[in-house]
């Protein structure tokens, strides 16, 4: 299963000249076989915006795919468990203070990671976001959609909700927290 993104364009928009425009900022127009869709009077289409042959590592959504680990220290149920079991109160809260160490090493390491992604991933976010105006632009006055979807080959796939976002206002680093499944209604 891999990471697709897809742009929502009117279907009337000449895709020679939208395909160009998107080309400028190293990305291809290829017409996806997902459904597609009206808003208002307008009938819009689903293309992918691939580089290769999936966005897998793209920075879109990038920080939605590093799942966070809670920690699962249950200390008063350890401690109890522990107690049964004959070990020393000393014991027992070495034990939960290694536990409590392991989570917050874990957590600092996420932590770490994220803001290394962060660094490395605002150049291609404002290449996203760049590229999102200049499309804008072209399309005037009617909005421009993006969407995230690790796509299975079940091209039946639909956004579960819309979401809007004023591309004035949008900062690079917002990319990395866009979820899967959402079309963002670029205005």
């Amino acid at each position: 299963m891999c990471q697709m993104i897809y742009m929502g364009l009117p279907i009337t928009i000449n895709f020679n000249e939208a395909n160009m425009i998107v080309k400028k900022h190293s990305h291809t127009l290829v017409p996806s076989r997902m459904n597609n869709f009206e808003l208002g009077n307008e009938l819009y289409r689903w293309y992918t915006t691939t580089r290769s042959m999936c966005d897998c590592g793209t920075v879109i959504g990038s920080l939605e795919n590093i799942a966070w680990e809670k920690s699962s220290t249950k200390s008063s149920g350890q401690f109890k468990k522990w107690k049964k079991k004959g070990w020393s109160e000393a014991k027992i809260q070495r034990a939960l203070f290694s536990m409590e160490m392991d989570t917050k090493n874990k957590e600092n390491s996420k932590t770490r990671e994220v803001n290394s992604l962060m660094k490395q991933s605002v150049p291609e976010a404002q290449n996203w976001i760049d590229l999102m105006k200049v499309v804008k632009q072209y399309l005037i006055e009617k909005p421009l959609y993006l969407m995230l979807i690790w796509d299975n080959g079940d091209y039946r796939a639909f956004p579960r909700k819309e979401k809007s976002v004023f591309l004035e206002q949008l900062e690079s680093e917002e990319l990395l927290y866009w979820q899967e499944g959402i079309a963002y209604r670029c205005q």
